[in-house]
């Protein structure tokens, strides 16, 4: 049995890398999903597609947090989907219904991500339709 003393001390491994050199990891993630992910491809262009709506419809400051809020919300859910499905191919490359029902649940975190997001769209540009 491994003592305590034989594992790494937290604070030391969270100290080998500079913020700086985290800060490139997590924005070469996100490149990574940028290259592979369609889905993440696809919402990326619709939050740049509704970034540019509401430029048009000449939102509040208030607004515009709400709709940064709203699209960072549903790309990392994207994400963290991405993330669970990544990790349960290596955890268990052949097929399990117990791992299918991980990663239907996981899309469903985006499905109702980006269901609030169309809610929250609706109710920031309606005045664009009417």
């Amino acid at each position: 049995m491994a003592s305590l003393k034989s594992f790494v001390h937290l604070p030391t491994l969270l100290m080998k890398h500079s913020f700086l050199k985290s800060v490139t990891c997590s924005l070469n993630g996100i490149k990574h999903a940028l290259k592979t992910e369609r889905n993440f491809k696809i919402q990326v262009l619709c939050g740049i597609s509704i970034l540019l709506l509401g430029i048009e419809a000449k939102l509040s400051k208030t607004e515009w947090c709400i709709l940064f809020l709203t699209i960072g919300f549903v790309l990392c859910m994207e994400l963290v989907n991405t993330c669970i499905e990544k990790t349960m191919d290596l955890v268990h490359p052949t097929y399990s219904k117990k791992v299918r029902v991980i990663k239907d649940i996981a899309a469903g975190v985006v499905t109702l991500a980006s269901l609030v997001a169309v809610a929250v769209g609706v109710l920031l540009f309606y005045k664009l339709f009417i």
